[in-house]
Formats: C-alpha cells, structure tokens, sequence
C-alpha cells in the first residue's frame, strides 16, 4: 500500500470509529427508516440470501448484528466484522462470532467463504480503497462464492442533501457504478434498483442522521432549516453476483 492511500486508510478507520463509538449514532441513522415508505432494500436483501444453504458466511460491517444473527438462526456459519469495537461488542452479544477489522485488510486465510454480505458498509471506504477491498473481499471468498451487498444511489435522498452547504453527496461505490466496480472480482452480477421515501419529522433528526457521514460532524449543523415534515426519496440497490474462480 502506497503512503497516500495507506494515509486515507487510516482517515477513514479514524472517522468510522468515532462515529461509530457508540451505538447512538448508529441507531439515529437506523431510526429514520423505520417509518419508511415504499419497497425495502432490506427486505430484497433478505430474499437473496434466503434460498442460500448453510454454509460459511461473512458479513463485513456488521453494526449491532442484526443481519450476522439473522444468518446464524438460519444455519450459516457466520462470522460478522466492523471497524467499531463497541458494534462488533453489540454485535457479539447476539451470539454472532464478531472481529474487529476493517477493509482491505481481513484477518482470514485465503477461500474462507461460501457467502460474503456486506450492507451499506463499502460506501464509506475512500474510493481509493475500493478495488483493494474488493480483490480482498475476492480473495477471502471460495471460487463461485455467493456475493450480496447494498449500497445507495448518488442521488440517495437529494432533496435532503442539497439542503448541505458545500456538500455534494457522491458516494466511492455508488449504485450506478457497482457493476462496473464489480467486473474484474465478480460475475452474474446482477443490480436490483429499490427506492422508497423517508419523512424527516423534524430539523435535529435531520442533522444527527447527517453527523456520522460527514467530516467534520459539525458540517451537519450548517444544515438549512425546513417547515418539517421533510419527505425524502430513498435510492439503494441490492446487488449480487458470483465471485470469479
């Protein structure tokens, strides 16, 4: 890994886990689509996964466990990472096998997985990290190993976004660029585009949604005032694929 790009790697494990110190950030973020409206990424995701047998399965970016536990109670043979100790902690409390560790660097011996998940997490990788994860997500994975991820659209809720001054919502591994991000790792890739709408019913639940994603989180308070509720379109894909022998 060149200075530079080992450089952004360490930004990013810096900023990861002080927004994810704690689970407050988390579960503010999680808490707006509670309400949502319209077809669930989470849902499609779930569907994918659901025809798998068990099998040996790895989820990267795990948060509070909730997907890690929901493959365990299915058989698999999960093991869930995140870059914050204290989800990968929450994460375990779940009786899922958790680590903590970050792309691109996974503590695993090459062929480990039959599946490998990873939802909304790639995202928050530097765009310099991208490929580097994804050849380690490729050299984890067995030939022919099961892929699903999520990840938003660059236009995920816009009308929200462009209420941020000097900010410009463009994501290191977007929706509209996953499948030819995917190409040299994976085949049969395959994008479901899913959109819905999420209320914002008030100012501050707009800005500690926003806080955990931008650098600095006080960016978050130059949010501009609106007349709540605030409707806004949620853009996510499911994609999923076979990683190439």
């Amino acid at each position: 890994m060149n200075p530079s790009t080992a450089a952004e790697r360490l930004a990013f494990l810096t900023r990861a886990r002080e927004a994810f110190a704690s689970e407050h950030g988390y579960r503010a973020q999680q808490s707006v689509y509670q309400g949502s409206l319209g077809p669930d990424a989470r849902v499609v995701l779930r569907e994918e996964l659901t025809a798998l047998p068990p099998c040996d399965a790895l989820e990267v970016g795990c948060g509070e466990g909730e997907l890690a536990s929901w493959l365990t109670e299915r058989g698999h043979r999960t093991v869930a990472l995140d870059v914050s100790p204290r989800m990968a902690r929450l994460a375990s409390t779940k009786g899922v096998s958790t680590l903590v560790a970050a792309l691109p660097d996974l503590p695993f011996p090459n062929d480990s997985f039959d599946c490998v998940v990873g939802a909304w997490v790639l995202h928050y990788l530097p765009s310099a990290l991208i490929d580097a994860s994804l050849r380690e997500l490729a050299r984890v994975a067995r030939p022919g190993a099961f892929l699903c991820l999520t990840t938003n659209a660059n236009r995920h809720m816009e009308e929200l976004w462009s209420r941020v001054p000097r900010v410009r919502y463009r994501l290191s591994f977007p929706a509209e660029e996953a499948a030819r991000l995917l190409d040299g790792v994976a085949h049969q890739v395959r994008v479901t585009e899913v959109e819905g709408t999420v209320t914002f019913e008030s100012l501050e639940q707009a800005r500690e949604f926003i806080r955990p994603q931008v650098a600095p989180p006080s960016i978050a308070d130059a949010l501009e005032p609106f007349e709540p509720p605030l409707e806004v379109t949620r853009r996510a894909a499911v994609i999923t694929g076979r990683f190439r022998p």
